[in-house]
């Protein structure tokens, strides 16, 4: 039986492959890990809109492709990374999110199109997807959206919102054959992943990391994360109390005591800067 390396890495291994997606990546460019795993060469990139690679095991005739999505940029200088990132896929996130209304941004339906071409690209192979912030809502859509599921042969992705509450019945339906491939990570003290109100109303399975408090953009990049002699990630059990009341606060917060969501962009980009102060809150008065 064919191994796959993405198969044989620890969880602190694939962090480091899900880290790669904030590199200037070059064509035909050899990834190896720091462990001495060869990953393959840059076989793919995105199309202009949204960022994203896609590693092969053989440029000629891939068997093994990691497609990492990459996350936003936290200092948005670029006009058309303003427009693309935060303008038209991040504010509406955080909208639909705040509303509780059904809406999927066009980046999120160009990255699903860009992870079916290259399923159709290269039909012998196994993909393995990983995504971080904005690269894991771009991630969770293209998954449950591309066209040869069979394909798919997991994924890990981090620190990302709740793409589930912007589907639709249909969509939710299409996420539930991949429970058991989309590996979804959560800090509880990332006040940035926002949208988990429980473990069912989620794409894939979802994990809350046993981290430790950092400043606000470390804590978003990987900055909490811990992990055992073995490199598997220390994980919180579902009844932890940081876990339910970070689930109680958000199901409180998006129910009972929903925002005001204006039409106007510089409202909502204050209401949601309002939403992270009081996560950032919660999260400091629960470890302490």
């Amino acid at each position: 039986m064919r191994e796959y390396v993405n198969d044989q890495l620890n969880d602190r291994e694939r962090v480091e492959v899900a880290k790669l997606e904030y590199q200037e990546l070059q064509l035909d460019q050899r990834i190896t890990l720091s462990g001495g795993q060869y990953l393959g060469e840059v076989w793919q990139l995105s199309p202009v809109g949204f960022r994203a690679f896609a590693i092969a095991d053989s440029l000629a005739d891939p068997h093994e492709v990691t497609v990492l999505y990459r996350g936003s940029t936290m200092m948005p200088l670029d006009p058309d990374v303003w427009t693309s990132e935060w303008l038209d896929t991040n504010l509406p996130i955080g909208r639909a999110l705040m509303s509780q209304h059904h809406h999927v941004p066009k980046q999120l339906v160009e990255a699903s199109r860009w992870l079916s071409q290259l399923i159709k690209l290269a039909p012998r192979a196994k993909f393995y997807v990983y995504g971080h912030s904005l690269g894991s809502i771009n991630a969770q859509y293209a998954i449950i959206m591309c066209h040869h599921p069979e394909q798919i042969a997991n994924a890990w992705l981090y620190e990302g919102s709740n793409v589930y509450r912007l589907l639709d019945a249909d969509e939710r339906k299409q996420a539930v054959q991949f429970k058991g491939q989309i590996q979804q990570y959560i800090d509880p003290l990332d006040s940035l992943a926002i949208g988990y109100t429980d473990f069912s109303h989620v794409i894939g399975q979802l994990h809350y990391v046993d981290s430790l408090l950092k400043p606000r953009i470390i804590q978003h990049m990987w900055g909490g994360y811990r992990y055992d002699d073995h490199g598997s990630l220390r994980l919180r059990m579902p009844d932890d109390p940081l876990v339910q009341s970070c689930q109680n606060f958000t199901h409180d917060l998006l129910t009972s005591h929903p925002l005001q969501i204006p039409d106007d962009d510089s409202q909502t980009i204050t209401n949601l800067r309002k939403l992270m102060a009081m996560a950032a809150e919660l999260r400091e008065s629960l470890i302490q």
